[in-house]
């Protein structure tokens, strides 16, 4: 613990002067937490009907900016018309005829991620590895190339924007599960469609 002296002056009755140390204890500085997302992480990740490699860059101390290329198994069918519709937008529901198609689709994300629950845990003694925290998302997923799933006159490949809610937690030290629900807007030439987005998916960090 860190002392400080103190000169104490004492007057005597004879006019004269008496020094004396004392000494005191100096508080300590409080301990200051430095809590922030992680640098960079690169990951491979599994997800629904899926698979991407991506990259997630610090922006700030809770704010990151995430992005890769993926593959998605993208199909429609009548009988399911929302199984696997991730870059699908239904031009008529009421088309005519039963059918159903499939293809993988290739595509470009990105999106921009604000952890907001990420001091409070470091602060309670959570793991908070891989970003593990609690984060509001805005995303964006891009198509790279058209296949067979055009092909059927009711169907249109779309580009995704949207919002979601998510949470990440770290399951080892490599090994993450990342989960989220929101809101996607889905673009095509013709039409935008607003659908409820749910997502869950494991990642090896590189």
């Amino acid at each position: 613990m860190k002392t400080t002296p103190i000169a104490l002056s004492l007057g005597g009755l004879v006019g004269t002067t008496l020094s004396m140390p004392a000494y005191c204890q100096a508080l300590p500085s409080p301990a200051l937490l430095t809590v922030q997302v992680e640098k960079v992480i690169t990951a491979f990740a599994i997800n629904y009907l899926g698979a991407s490699v991506g990259q997630e860059r610090r922006l700030g101390s809770s704010v990151t900016f995430l992005y890769g290329l993926g593959a998605h198994y993208s199909y429609y069918s009548t009988g399911f018309p929302i199984g696997g519709t991730r870059f699908l937008n239904v031009l008529d529901p009421v088309f005519g005829r039963d059918y159903s198609t499939g293809g993988i689709t290739p595509y470009a994300f990105g999106e921009f991620r604000l952890y907001h629950t990420l001091f409070h845990r470091a602060s309670a003694g959570k793991d908070i590895r891989h970003n593990a925290a609690n984060y509001f998302a805005l995303f964006g997923e891009q198509p790279l190339a058209k296949n067979n799933l055009v092909e059927v006159p009711n169907l249109a490949i779309a580009s995704v924007v949207g919002l979601k809610y998510g949470l990440r937690r770290s399951l080892g030290a490599h090994l993450s599960v990342d989960g989220s629900v929101g809101i996607a807007n889905k673009i095509s030439r013709t039409q935008h469609t607003l659908l409820p987005r749910l997502d869950l998916g494991v990642a090896w960090q590189l």
